[in-house]
């Protein structure tokens, strides 16, 4: 397989996830054009890696982690979080357990703010397995930590979802 070839076959993987994992379309576009750039390099000095999906899955996390720590320390702006969420990842996200079924028609701009308010851990492992369609083994691998801790960020982070667009509902 070719450099070309792997990034074609997963680029509109990378490009979901770097948008759920970064506050702007650009930055979603400057981490990609690093992660490519990485992983180009590597391509070039290593060979083709075993299985290029979840290869550059981790690059583009190593990155986002990377620029969020020097990021850190800034405040963001309701203009950072501008990033637009479309419905299908607003019902995967919100699908599957009961508690949070009933969320599958709140309004976009409510489950984005809310999806950035969770905790990186939580929301990383959510992206991963909700957004990006990944299984808790294949995320565990790529975060290295353990299959179980996935699924308890993963829970933890849909009950604090539901929570939150519960705090922030409307009342008539």
């Amino acid at each position: 397989m070719h450099f070309e070839e792997a990034v074609r076959a997963d680029a509109a993987r990378l490009h979901r996830l770097a948008r759920r994992l970064t506050d702007t379309t650009h930055d979603a576009e400057d981490l990609l054009q690093d992660t490519y750039l990485l992983a180009w390099r590597a391509w070039q000095r290593s060979g083709p890696p075993e299985r290029a999906t979840p290869w550059l899955v981790t690059i583009c996390l190593n990155q986002a982690r990377s620029r969020r720590r020097r990021t850190d320390s800034m405040p963001l702006t309701p203009e950072d979080l501008s990033s637009a969420l479309d419905a299908d990842v607003v019902r995967r996200v919100t699908a599957g357990d009961v508690e949070t079924q009933v969320l599958a028609n709140l309004d976009t701009d409510r489950v984005r703010t809310a999806l950035r308010r969770l905790p990186y851990a939580q929301r990383e492992s959510l992206v991963l397995m909700d957004v990006c369609g990944l299984t808790a083994a294949e995320s565990a691998g790529l975060l290295d930590v353990p299959r179980g801790t996935v699924l308890s960020r993963v829970h933890r982070g849909r009950q604090a979802l539901a929570l939150l667009l519960l705090q922030t509902q409307e009342v008539p």
